[in-house]
């Protein structure tokens, strides 16, 4: 259980950092600092996410954990291709939102499984995340 715990408060402090420095990489757009973080955030979610989301879902299928970090490095990196000014950036950025609905409805279908305070944890990550890219999405285009 403890270790489980870890990898719960883990997810946190990781999501928060990625959260924050996405923010941050629109709203100071000449700091480069930020966008290399919300890199590094990505890739981490992609390599790590797994196991990171056991945190959340300890009795879940391993497809469904792959899928929650892929979901979660596909929307980070977008910010990041965004921060970087690189092609098709805006487009990558606009499938964030399919991603993110798609993340939505996986939580939905899973929420009987999941302990409480997964669920609530997994639908305030969303919300911030549908916030902030519906944020960037209106400022950028």
């Amino acid at each position: 259980m403890v270790k489980l715990d870890v990898k719960f408060r883990t997810g946190i402090v990781l999501f928060t950092l990625g959260f924050l420095s996405s923010l941050l990489s629109q709203l100071l757009c000449y700091v480069s600092l930020f966008e290399w973080l919300t890199l590094i955030i990505s890739i981490s979610y992609l390599l790590i996410g797994w196991y990171i989301f056991q945190g959340y879902y300890p009795k879940g299928n391993l497809f469904i954990l792959i899928i929650m970090g892929y979901i979660y490095a596909s929307v980070f990196i977008s910010f990041a291709m965004l921060g970087f000014n690189l092609p098709l950036a805006k487009t990558i950025m606009l499938s964030s939102v399919f991603w993110i609905f798609i993340q939505i409805l996986i939580i939905f279908l899973i929420r009987k499984k999941l302990p409480r305070r997964s669920t609530i944890q997994l639908l305030i990550e969303v919300v911030c995340l549908l916030l902030l890219v519906v944020y960037t999405v209106l400022k950028n285009n």
